[in-house]
């Protein structure tokens, strides 16, 4: 995440939204949101969290590119979609509910990670 903010010429102040991996693995969710919270302190704004998979389940190879098409509507017409499954979440971010939300946000980080180790994060924003 702090190599494709960088890459961006961004700071993580800049980031409004993060479409989330969130596979709703226990070791592995709890791995992404100790890495937010690393990229994201609390001295920071924390950007609004959601994630694809809450509405589409895990696509395996097409996850990534769901969950970056996924964000780029979110950013382009101005609302957050749902999670309408959170209960109970592993670590106080600043999840997205169970209903839509508006928002106005101008850039999202949209993460996607692998088998193996592999890891990978994209910057989106409005042009």
């Amino acid at each position: 995440m702090t190599a494709a903010i960088h890459a961006a010429q961004l700071t993580p102040n800049d980031v409004d939204l993060i479409n989330a991996h969130a596979t709703s693995s226990r070791v592995g969710d709890r791995a992404e949101a100790d890495a937010i919270t690393r990229v994201f302190p609390k001295a920071a704004a924390t950007p609004r969290i959601n994630a694809i998979k809450a509405l589409t389940g895990h696509c395996l190879t097409a996850a990534g590119m769901i969950g970056a098409v996924g964000t780029l509507i979110q950013l382009e017409q101005g609302w957050l979609h749902p999670n309408p499954h959170l209960a109970n979440p592993i670590v106080d971010l600043s999840w997205v509910g169970p209903k839509a939300e508006t928002w106005s946000g101008a850039c999202a980080l949209s993460n996607s990670f692998g088998f193996g180790g592999m890891y990978a994060s994209i910057v989106l924003t409005v042009a």
